[in-house]
Protein backbone atom coordinates (compact mmCIF):
# COMPACT_ATOMS: atom_id res chain seq x y z
CA UNK A 1 0.00 0.00 0.00
CA UNK A 2 3.07 2.45 0.69
CA UNK A 3 4.43 1.55 -2.48
CA UNK A 4 1.08 2.56 -4.68
CA UNK A 5 0.85 6.00 -2.34
CA UNK A 6 4.51 6.80 -3.08
CA UNK A 7 4.07 5.87 -6.70
CA UNK A 8 0.92 7.71 -6.95
CA UNK A 9 2.51 10.98 -5.05
CA UNK A 10 5.37 10.46 -7.92
CA UNK A 11 2.84 10.32 -10.85
CA UNK A 12 1.10 13.83 -9.44
CA UNK A 13 4.44 15.46 -8.81
CA UNK A 14 5.36 14.64 -12.66
CA UNK A 15 2.04 15.39 -13.61
CA UNK A 16 1.87 18.83 -12.79
CA UNK A 17 5.91 19.44 -13.15
CA UNK A 18 5.27 18.96 -17.57
CA UNK A 19 3.70 22.15 -17.41
CA UNK A 20 2.19 23.19 -20.30
CA UNK A 21 3.02 26.54 -22.25
CA UNK A 22 -0.06 26.32 -24.30
CA UNK A 23 -3.26 24.87 -23.64
CA UNK A 24 -2.97 21.32 -25.19
CA UNK A 25 0.60 21.20 -25.20
CA UNK A 26 2.64 19.08 -23.25
CA UNK A 27 6.43 20.05 -22.26
CA UNK A 28 7.77 16.86 -21.15
CA UNK A 29 11.79 15.75 -20.43
CA UNK A 30 12.89 12.43 -20.64
CA UNK A 31 13.23 12.61 -16.98
CA UNK A 32 9.51 13.02 -16.72
CA UNK A 33 8.27 10.46 -19.48
CA UNK A 34 10.11 7.96 -17.92
CA UNK A 35 8.58 8.81 -14.68
CA UNK A 36 5.25 7.94 -15.97
CA UNK A 37 6.35 3.96 -16.96
CA UNK A 38 4.87 3.27 -13.96
CA UNK A 39 1.18 4.23 -14.74
CA UNK A 40 1.24 4.98 -18.17
CA UNK A 41 2.55 1.95 -19.72
CA UNK A 42 -0.20 -0.92 -20.55
CA UNK A 43 1.96 -3.63 -20.40
CA UNK A 44 3.61 -2.66 -17.31
CA UNK A 45 0.14 -2.25 -15.82
CA UNK A 46 -0.77 -5.70 -17.26
CA UNK A 47 1.76 -7.48 -15.74
CA UNK A 48 1.28 -6.13 -12.71
CA UNK A 49 -2.47 -7.62 -12.77
CA UNK A 50 -1.05 -10.49 -13.56
CA UNK A 51 0.85 -10.60 -10.45
CA UNK A 52 -2.52 -9.71 -8.32
CA UNK A 53 -4.37 -12.53 -10.27
CA UNK A 54 -2.20 -14.91 -8.85
CA UNK A 55 -1.59 -13.46 -5.12
CA UNK A 56 -5.28 -13.21 -4.74
CA UNK A 57 -5.62 -17.41 -5.53
CA UNK A 58 -3.46 -17.40 -1.81
CA UNK A 59 -6.86 -16.70 -0.08
CA UNK A 60 -7.72 -20.07 1.45
CA UNK A 61 -5.09 -22.18 0.61
CA UNK A 62 -4.23 -22.60 3.90
CA UNK A 63 -6.63 -23.65 5.70
CA UNK A 64 -5.85 -27.05 7.33
CA UNK A 65 -9.87 -27.97 6.47
CA UNK A 66 -9.90 -28.97 2.85
CA UNK A 67 -13.80 -29.19 2.26
CA UNK A 68 -16.86 -28.59 3.60
CA UNK A 69 -18.52 -30.24 6.72
CA UNK A 70 -20.28 -33.55 5.11
CA UNK A 71 -23.41 -34.70 6.59
CA UNK A 72 -25.07 -37.98 6.02
CA UNK A 73 -28.65 -39.28 7.21
CA UNK A 74 -30.09 -42.63 7.38
CA UNK A 75 -33.39 -44.29 8.00
CA UNK A 76 -33.67 -47.77 9.41
CA UNK A 77 -37.17 -49.23 8.76
CA UNK A 78 -38.20 -52.40 10.50
CA UNK A 79 -37.25 -55.56 8.20
CA UNK A 80 -38.59 -58.69 10.55
CA UNK A 81 -40.78 -57.01 12.57
CA UNK A 82 -42.25 -53.83 13.95
CA UNK A 83 -44.04 -51.36 12.20
CA UNK A 84 -43.75 -47.66 10.69
CA UNK A 85 -43.49 -46.46 14.22
CA UNK A 86 -40.51 -48.17 15.23
CA UNK A 87 -38.98 -46.53 11.99
CA UNK A 88 -34.84 -46.00 12.86
CA UNK A 89 -32.75 -43.34 12.43
CA UNK A 90 -28.90 -42.23 11.89
CA UNK A 91 -27.04 -39.10 11.36
CA UNK A 92 -23.03 -38.07 10.70
CA UNK A 93 -21.38 -35.80 10.52
CA UNK A 94 -17.65 -35.69 8.90
CA UNK A 95 -14.57 -32.86 8.75
CA UNK A 96 -11.54 -33.56 6.75
CA UNK A 97 -8.45 -32.02 8.38
CA UNK A 98 -4.67 -31.64 5.63
CA UNK A 99 -2.17 -31.93 8.44
CA UNK A 100 0.02 -32.97 6.26
CA UNK A 101 1.83 -29.58 5.78
CA UNK A 102 0.44 -29.35 2.39
CA UNK A 103 -1.51 -26.29 3.17
CA UNK A 104 1.13 -24.24 3.39
CA UNK A 105 3.38 -25.90 1.19
CA UNK A 106 0.41 -24.44 -1.31
CA UNK A 107 0.97 -21.08 0.06
CA UNK A 108 4.52 -21.64 -0.69
CA UNK A 109 4.28 -22.28 -4.31
CA UNK A 110 1.63 -19.39 -4.99
CA UNK A 111 3.85 -17.00 -3.32
CA UNK A 112 6.39 -18.71 -5.79
CA UNK A 113 4.37 -18.27 -9.14
CA UNK A 114 3.40 -14.86 -7.74
CA UNK A 115 7.67 -13.63 -7.88
CA UNK A 116 7.70 -15.59 -11.46
CA UNK A 117 5.13 -13.13 -12.77
CA UNK A 118 6.85 -10.20 -10.94
CA UNK A 119 9.89 -10.48 -12.81
CA UNK A 120 7.64 -10.46 -15.53
CA UNK A 121 6.41 -6.81 -14.80
CA UNK A 122 10.45 -5.84 -14.27
CA UNK A 123 10.68 -7.44 -18.16
CA UNK A 124 7.79 -5.40 -19.03
CA UNK A 125 9.30 -1.97 -16.83
CA UNK A 126 12.70 -2.23 -18.58
CA UNK A 127 11.31 -2.88 -21.88
CA UNK A 128 8.65 0.16 -21.64
CA UNK A 129 11.39 2.15 -20.34
CA UNK A 130 14.06 1.22 -23.83
CA UNK A 131 10.68 1.76 -25.71
CA UNK A 132 10.17 5.37 -24.64
CA UNK A 133 13.73 6.46 -24.83
CA UNK A 134 14.18 5.49 -28.72
CA UNK A 135 11.22 7.27 -28.79
CA UNK A 136 12.29 10.18 -27.47
CA UNK A 137 15.30 10.04 -28.96
CA UNK A 138 14.22 9.27 -32.70
CA UNK A 139 11.59 12.87 -32.12
CA UNK A 140 14.81 14.51 -31.04
CA UNK A 141 16.79 13.48 -33.94
CA UNK A 142 14.24 14.81 -36.13
CA UNK A 143 14.17 17.73 -34.54
CA UNK A 144 18.26 18.10 -34.91
CA UNK A 145 17.12 16.79 -38.53
CA UNK A 146 14.63 19.65 -39.22
CA UNK A 147 17.24 22.10 -38.05
CA UNK A 148 19.54 20.77 -40.68
CA UNK A 149 17.45 21.05 -43.17
CA UNK A 150 16.43 23.69 -42.51
CA UNK A 151 19.80 25.39 -43.13
CA UNK A 152 20.35 23.52 -45.97
CA UNK A 153 17.63 25.25 -47.69
CA UNK A 154 18.26 28.62 -46.40
CA UNK A 155 21.47 27.95 -48.33
CA UNK A 156 19.27 26.51 -51.24
CA UNK A 157 17.80 30.39 -51.63
CA UNK A 158 20.22 32.00 -50.69
CA UNK A 159 22.60 30.42 -54.38
CA UNK A 160 19.34 30.94 -56.37
CA UNK A 161 19.29 34.39 -55.16
CA UNK A 162 22.77 34.83 -56.47
CA UNK A 163 22.09 32.77 -59.67
CA UNK A 164 19.12 34.74 -60.52
CA UNK A 165 21.21 37.95 -59.78
CA UNK A 166 24.18 37.12 -61.92
CA UNK A 167 21.52 35.56 -64.77
CA UNK A 168 20.45 39.17 -64.96
CA UNK A 169 24.00 40.89 -65.11
CA UNK A 170 24.84 38.51 -67.70
CA UNK A 171 27.25 36.15 -65.55
CA UNK A 172 25.46 33.29 -65.10
CA UNK A 173 23.44 31.15 -67.45
CA UNK A 174 19.77 29.53 -67.62
CA UNK A 175 21.38 26.22 -66.38
CA UNK A 176 22.74 27.89 -63.13
CA UNK A 177 19.58 29.25 -62.48
CA UNK A 178 17.57 25.85 -63.14
CA UNK A 179 20.53 23.81 -60.68
CA UNK A 180 20.04 26.42 -58.03
CA UNK A 181 16.53 25.87 -58.34
CA UNK A 182 16.86 21.54 -58.16
CA UNK A 183 18.94 22.51 -55.29
CA UNK A 184 15.81 24.65 -53.62
CA UNK A 185 13.39 21.52 -54.10
CA UNK A 186 15.75 18.78 -52.78
CA UNK A 187 15.97 20.80 -49.44
CA UNK A 188 12.36 21.51 -49.57
CA UNK A 189 11.89 17.99 -50.09
CA UNK A 190 14.05 17.08 -47.46
CA UNK A 191 12.69 19.33 -45.07
CA UNK A 192 9.37 17.64 -45.09
CA UNK A 193 10.56 13.80 -44.91
CA UNK A 194 11.85 14.98 -41.69
CA UNK A 195 8.94 17.02 -40.38
CA UNK A 196 6.84 13.20 -41.45
CA UNK A 197 9.63 11.48 -39.39
CA UNK A 198 9.48 13.16 -36.10
CA UNK A 199 5.49 13.13 -35.97
CA UNK A 200 6.22 9.89 -36.65
CA UNK A 201 8.36 9.53 -33.62
CA UNK A 202 5.91 11.73 -31.30
CA UNK A 203 3.20 9.57 -32.08
CA UNK A 204 5.28 6.68 -31.05
CA UNK A 205 5.91 8.32 -28.26
CA UNK A 206 2.10 9.08 -27.26
CA UNK A 207 1.99 5.26 -27.49
CA UNK A 208 4.53 4.23 -25.05
CA UNK A 209 2.96 6.38 -22.85
CA UNK A 210 -0.59 6.23 -23.42
CA UNK A 211 -1.32 9.57 -24.55
CA UNK A 212 -4.35 10.29 -26.77
CA UNK A 213 -2.89 11.39 -30.09
CA UNK A 214 -4.15 15.26 -30.22
CA UNK A 215 -1.94 15.81 -27.24
CA UNK A 216 1.04 18.36 -28.42
CA UNK A 217 4.17 17.25 -27.05
CA UNK A 218 6.92 19.51 -26.53
CA UNK A 219 10.21 18.03 -25.48
CA UNK A 220 12.70 19.58 -23.47
CA UNK A 221 15.67 17.34 -22.58
CA UNK A 222 18.70 18.28 -24.87
CA UNK A 223 20.25 15.88 -27.25
CA UNK A 224 23.74 15.62 -26.40
CA UNK A 225 26.46 13.49 -27.45
CA UNK A 226 26.69 10.22 -24.97
CA UNK A 227 29.34 9.33 -22.49
CA UNK A 228 31.63 6.69 -22.17
CA UNK A 229 30.54 3.45 -20.79
CA UNK A 230 32.10 1.16 -18.13
CA UNK A 231 34.47 -1.89 -19.17
CA UNK A 232 33.07 -4.67 -20.46
CA UNK A 233 33.75 -7.28 -17.65
CA UNK A 234 31.81 -4.87 -14.57
CA UNK A 235 28.86 -4.35 -17.50
CA UNK A 236 28.89 -8.43 -17.88
CA UNK A 237 28.84 -8.99 -14.13
CA UNK A 238 26.14 -6.38 -13.43
CA UNK A 239 23.59 -8.02 -15.96
CA UNK A 240 24.58 -11.39 -14.50
CA UNK A 241 23.24 -9.82 -11.58
CA UNK A 242 20.28 -7.72 -12.70
CA UNK A 243 18.98 -9.34 -15.79
CA UNK A 244 15.46 -10.13 -14.93
CA UNK A 245 15.32 -12.98 -17.23
CA UNK A 246 18.22 -14.16 -15.65
CA UNK A 247 16.37 -13.61 -12.03
CA UNK A 248 13.02 -15.02 -13.32
CA UNK A 249 14.46 -18.62 -14.66
CA UNK A 250 16.04 -18.48 -10.69
CA UNK A 251 12.83 -17.99 -9.76
CA UNK A 252 11.00 -20.50 -11.95
CA UNK A 253 13.51 -23.12 -10.48
CA UNK A 254 12.56 -22.15 -7.22
CA UNK A 255 8.90 -22.78 -7.79
CA UNK A 256 9.37 -26.02 -9.55
CA UNK A 257 10.94 -26.56 -6.00
CA UNK A 258 7.97 -26.04 -4.09
CA UNK A 259 5.82 -27.78 -5.95
CA UNK A 260 7.28 -30.52 -5.89
CA UNK A 261 7.13 -30.17 -2.09
CA UNK A 262 3.65 -29.74 -2.74
CA UNK A 263 3.23 -32.29 -4.69
CA UNK A 264 5.17 -34.19 -1.71
CA UNK A 265 2.97 -33.24 0.99
CA UNK A 266 -0.19 -34.36 -0.60
CA UNK A 267 0.80 -37.59 -0.49
CA UNK A 268 -0.01 -37.58 2.99
CA UNK A 269 -3.25 -38.87 3.76
CA UNK A 270 -6.40 -36.46 5.06
CA UNK A 271 -7.82 -37.39 7.81
CA UNK A 272 -11.21 -36.61 9.19
CA UNK A 273 -13.19 -36.72 12.37
CA UNK A 274 -16.70 -37.26 12.63
CA UNK A 275 -20.11 -37.30 15.24
CA UNK A 276 -22.92 -38.89 14.67
CA UNK A 277 -26.50 -40.17 16.13
CA UNK A 278 -28.27 -43.93 16.04
CA UNK A 279 -31.36 -45.30 17.16
CA UNK A 280 -32.45 -48.32 15.90
CA UNK A 281 -35.35 -49.89 15.48
CA UNK A 282 -36.78 -50.96 19.21
CA UNK A 283 -33.01 -49.68 20.27
CA UNK A 284 -31.93 -47.55 22.23
CA UNK A 285 -30.44 -44.11 21.01
CA UNK A 286 -26.77 -44.08 21.13
CA UNK A 287 -24.30 -41.66 19.67
CA UNK A 288 -20.68 -41.65 18.77
CA UNK A 289 -17.51 -40.15 17.74
CA UNK A 290 -14.41 -41.62 15.30
CA UNK A 291 -12.08 -40.88 12.81
CA UNK A 292 -10.99 -41.75 9.44
CA UNK A 293 -8.53 -41.93 6.99
CA UNK A 294 -7.58 -41.87 3.74
CA UNK A 295 -5.59 -44.73 2.56
CA UNK A 296 -2.80 -43.14 -0.38
CA UNK A 297 -2.51 -46.01 -2.65
CA UNK A 298 -3.36 -45.46 -6.17
CA UNK A 299 -3.43 -41.22 -6.04
CA UNK A 300 0.24 -40.55 -5.59
CA UNK A 301 1.04 -37.91 -7.66
CA UNK A 302 3.89 -39.69 -9.50
CA UNK A 303 2.92 -37.83 -13.06
CA UNK A 304 3.03 -34.19 -11.81
CA UNK A 305 6.34 -34.80 -9.94
CA UNK A 306 8.17 -36.53 -13.03
CA UNK A 307 6.85 -33.33 -15.27
CA UNK A 308 8.52 -31.27 -12.52
CA UNK A 309 11.60 -32.79 -12.51
CA UNK A 310 11.84 -33.06 -16.36
CA UNK A 311 10.75 -29.38 -16.12
CA UNK A 312 13.86 -28.85 -13.48
CA UNK A 313 15.67 -29.70 -16.21
CA UNK A 314 14.51 -27.45 -18.82
CA UNK A 315 15.28 -24.81 -16.75
CA UNK A 316 18.25 -25.33 -16.15
CA UNK A 317 19.38 -25.70 -19.59
CA UNK A 318 17.54 -22.04 -19.98
CA UNK A 319 19.79 -20.40 -17.01
CA UNK A 320 22.78 -21.56 -18.73
CA UNK A 321 21.61 -20.29 -22.05
CA UNK A 322 20.31 -16.68 -20.87
CA UNK A 323 23.34 -16.19 -19.06
CA UNK A 324 25.37 -16.87 -22.41
CA UNK A 325 22.99 -14.80 -24.49
CA UNK A 326 23.12 -11.92 -21.93
CA UNK A 327 27.02 -12.29 -22.28
CA UNK A 328 26.68 -11.96 -26.30
CA UNK A 329 24.30 -8.92 -26.36
CA UNK A 330 26.18 -6.65 -23.96
CA UNK A 331 29.45 -7.49 -25.61
CA UNK A 332 27.62 -6.97 -28.79
CA UNK A 333 26.18 -3.59 -28.15
CA UNK A 334 29.44 -2.04 -25.98
CA UNK A 335 31.38 -3.03 -29.26
CA UNK A 336 28.54 -1.47 -31.67
CA UNK A 337 28.40 1.60 -29.13
CA UNK A 338 32.21 2.30 -29.22
CA UNK A 339 32.77 2.49 -32.84
CA UNK A 340 29.35 4.62 -33.03
CA UNK A 341 31.58 6.86 -30.19
CA UNK A 342 34.55 6.85 -32.67
CA UNK A 343 32.68 7.47 -35.84
CA UNK A 344 30.69 10.65 -34.72
CA UNK A 345 33.58 12.01 -32.77
CA UNK A 346 35.59 11.96 -36.37
CA UNK A 347 32.29 13.26 -38.08
CA UNK A 348 31.64 16.43 -35.53
CA UNK A 349 35.68 17.16 -34.85
CA UNK A 350 36.71 16.80 -38.27
CA UNK A 351 34.10 16.27 -41.26
CA UNK A 352 30.96 18.15 -40.70
CA UNK A 353 33.66 21.24 -39.89
CA UNK A 354 35.27 20.66 -42.95
CA UNK A 355 32.43 20.24 -45.74
CA UNK A 356 30.78 23.47 -44.23
CA UNK A 357 33.92 25.37 -44.81
CA UNK A 358 34.52 23.80 -47.86
CA UNK A 359 30.44 24.77 -48.71
CA UNK A 360 31.24 28.43 -47.65
CA UNK A 361 34.60 28.81 -49.48
CA UNK A 362 33.08 27.62 -52.93
CA UNK A 363 30.22 29.55 -52.44
CA UNK A 364 32.52 32.39 -52.28
CA UNK A 365 34.50 31.65 -54.98
CA UNK A 366 31.67 31.07 -57.00
CA UNK A 367 29.55 34.54 -56.52
CA UNK A 368 33.41 35.96 -57.73
CA UNK A 369 33.39 34.08 -60.65
CA UNK A 370 36.05 31.60 -60.12
CA UNK A 371 33.45 28.34 -60.32
CA UNK A 372 30.74 27.18 -62.05
CA UNK A 373 27.40 26.32 -59.92
CA UNK A 374 28.19 22.41 -60.38
CA UNK A 375 31.17 23.02 -57.48
CA UNK A 376 28.52 24.62 -55.23
CA UNK A 377 25.63 22.00 -55.18
CA UNK A 378 28.21 19.05 -54.94
CA UNK A 379 29.99 20.60 -51.91
CA UNK A 380 26.34 21.21 -50.49
CA UNK A 381 25.42 17.97 -51.06
CA UNK A 382 28.79 16.54 -48.96
CA UNK A 383 27.35 18.59 -45.94
CA UNK A 384 23.80 17.39 -46.23
CA UNK A 385 25.30 13.84 -46.63
CA UNK A 386 27.94 14.56 -43.70
CA UNK A 387 25.56 15.67 -41.86
CA UNK A 388 23.34 13.23 -41.73
CA UNK A 389 25.77 10.45 -41.27
CA UNK A 390 26.62 12.46 -37.91
CA UNK A 391 23.47 12.02 -37.08
CA UNK A 392 22.91 9.07 -37.86
CA UNK A 393 25.94 7.88 -35.89
CA UNK A 394 24.23 9.93 -33.27
CA UNK A 395 20.81 8.07 -32.91
CA UNK A 396 22.83 4.54 -33.32
CA UNK A 397 25.15 5.64 -30.27
CA UNK A 398 22.49 6.33 -28.25
CA UNK A 399 20.65 3.20 -29.71
CA UNK A 400 23.08 0.79 -28.37
CA UNK A 401 23.50 2.24 -25.02
CA UNK A 402 19.58 2.10 -24.67
CA UNK A 403 20.50 -1.29 -25.49
CA UNK A 404 23.29 -2.29 -22.90
CA UNK A 405 21.07 -0.30 -20.13
CA UNK A 406 18.06 -2.72 -21.22
CA UNK A 407 20.74 -5.87 -21.39
CA UNK A 408 22.22 -4.97 -18.02
CA UNK A 409 19.08 -4.39 -16.15
CA UNK A 410 18.70 -0.41 -16.02
CA UNK A 411 22.27 0.80 -15.50
CA UNK A 412 25.27 0.97 -17.46
CA UNK A 413 27.36 3.72 -15.52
Amino acid sequence: MRKRLVAALTFIVSTFSASSTRAGTLELSLEDALSRVEQRSFSVRDARNQVQQIEARRYGLGMLIRSNPQIRGEARPPITGGTMHDLGYAGTIELLFDFGGAPSARVSEVTAEAQVAQRQVNVSFLDARAEIQRSYLRARIADARIEEAQILRQIADRVLDAARQRESAGSAGEIDVALARTGVAEASVRLEAVKRERETALMELRGALDLTGSTELRLTSPLEDPKPLAERDRLIQRALERRPEIQSARDRLTLLDRTETRLKRENFPLIGFYAGVDAAPVSPIFGYIGMSMELPVFLRNQGPRAVVEKAREGELRRLDFEKRRVERDVIVALESFNARLAELKILTGEGLPAARRSLELVDQGWRAGRFDIFRVTSAARDVARLADDRLNALEAAWTEQIAIVRATGGDAQ
